[in-house]
C-alpha cells in the first residue's frame, strides 16, 4: 500500500480523503460516455506535472489548440480522444486527459464526453497516472520527471511492499540510475532529519516537497522551516490527536486543557496560551485555578482573555 507518510502535504491529504470517499463504495456500470460535471480532477494525487492548476491543466496553450480542434468539428462528433477515469467512491476522476476535460469545459460541451475506465486498487491507479502522463502527447520535462519521480520515492519508500525502482522509472520514465540515486537521498535525508515518535516509537519521516529542495538540504543548506512545512507539522500533530482522541476531547473540554497543561509543563502551556491569543496567563494565577478545580470548587477564578 502507497503510504502517506514522508509524501508531500498536497498528496497526502488528498490521497486519504480519495481513500475515505472509496470505503463508501464504487460506481457497477463503468459507462462509455459521461457528464462534464460527473469528471473530477485531483492532481495532487493524480497529475505528475510540476504546478499543475486545480483542474490539472498545466499547459493552457495546449488546451486553447484541444478547443480550436473542437471549434472546428462537425457539432455531432465534437470529441477528443477518450479521458481516462478512475472510479473512486460514486465518483470518477482523471488519471489522464486533464487538458482534454478543460478543453471540453472552454468549449461548452458538457455531455456525451468519451471516457475509458481503468480498475485496480488507489495505489495502482496512480501508478497508472504517472505512466500514462508521462509516455505521449505531452511529454514530461526533465525537471518534470525528476519531481514525479521523486514523489513517488518519497511515497514508495514508506509504503508496504516498497515500491520497486522499476516500477519508479516505468511510471515516470526517469532513468534507473537517477532513480536508484534519488533512493539513496531520500535514505541519507532521513538519517539526517527524520525523528522518532515519542508515543509510538515509531519513525516519521522527514517531508521534502520537492527534489529541489531535497537536493539543497542534502548540501547542508539551510532548510527553511516555512508556512508549508509549519502547516503540515499541524496537520500531522491534528490528525494524531484525533486519532488518539476521536471525540473524547470535545466533550471533556476542561479535562483536556488540564491534559495539555500536565503534557506540556506550566511554561510551554502559557507560552502556547499567550501566542494564540487567548489569556496572559499569570502562574501564579494558574497554579491557584488549578488548586481550585482541584478542590471542586463551583466557580474558581478563570483565566481572562487578552
Amino acid at each position: 500500500m502507497i503510504s502517506t507518510q514522508g509524501a508531500p502535504k498536497g498528496f497526502a491529504k488528498e490521497k486519504e480523503r480519495l481513500e475515505r470517499e472509496a470505503a463508501k463504495g464504487s460506481p457497477k456500470d463503468q459507462p462509455t460516455t459521461l457528464r462534464l460535471g460527473e469528471i473530477k480532477t485531483c492532481p495532487a494525487v493524480f497529475q505528475p506535472r510540476q504546478g499543475s492548476q486545480r483542474d490539472g491543466a498545466h499547459y493552457r496553450d495546449h488546451v486553447e489548440a484541444l478547443v480550436h480542434q473542437l471549434d472546428t468539428m462537425p457539432a455531432h462528433v465534437r470529441v477528443l480522444e477518450p479521458i481516462v477515469v478512475y472510479a473512486v467512491g460514486w465518483s470518477f476522476y482523471v488519471l489522464d486527459g486533464h487538458h482534454r476535460r478543460a478543453a471540453y469545459e472552454a468549449a461548452g460541451i458538457t455531455e456525451g464526453i468519451p471516457v475509458g475506465h481503468f480498475t485496480g486498487t488507489i495505489d495502482e491507479a496512480i501508478r497508472e497516472a504517472y505512466r500514462l502522463n508521462s509516455r505521449v502527447h505531452l511529454n514530461l520535462e526533465k525537471s518534470e520527471r525528476n519531481e514525479a519521480a521523486w514523489r513517488l520515492v518519497c511515497i514508495g519508500e514508506t509504503s508496504k511492499p516498497r515500491m520497486t525502482v522499476d516500477a519508479i522509472v516505468e511510471a515516470s520514465r526517469l532513468g534507473r540510475r537517477s532513480v536508484e540515486k534519488m533512493r539513496m537521498l531520500w535514505r541519507r535525508l532521513q538519517t539526517r532529519y527524520g525523528e522518532i515518535d515519542e508515543f509510538t516509537n515509531d519513525h516519521v519521516p522527514a517531508v521534502f516537497e520537492s527534489y529541489r529542495e531535497a537536493l539543497e538540504a542534502d548540501r547542508g543548506e539551510k532548510r527553511e522551516f516555512t508556512d508549508e512545512m509549519r502547516e503540515a507539522m499541524i496537520d500531522g500533530m491534528v490528525d494524531k490527536l484525533g486519532k488518539a482522541f476521536g471525540k473524547h476531547a470535545h466533550r471533556h473540554t476542561d479535562e483536556m486543557g488540564e491534559a495539555l497543561q500536565r503534557y506540556l509543563g506550566e511554561h510551554s502551556f502559557k507560552q502556547m496560551a499567550e501566542h494564540l491569543g487567548y489569556a496572559k496567563v499569570d502562574m501564579d494565577e494558574l497554579e491557584d485555578f488549578l488548586v481550585a478545580k482541584a478542590r471542586g470548587a463551583k466557580d474558581p477564578h478563570s483565566l481572562h482573555p487578552a
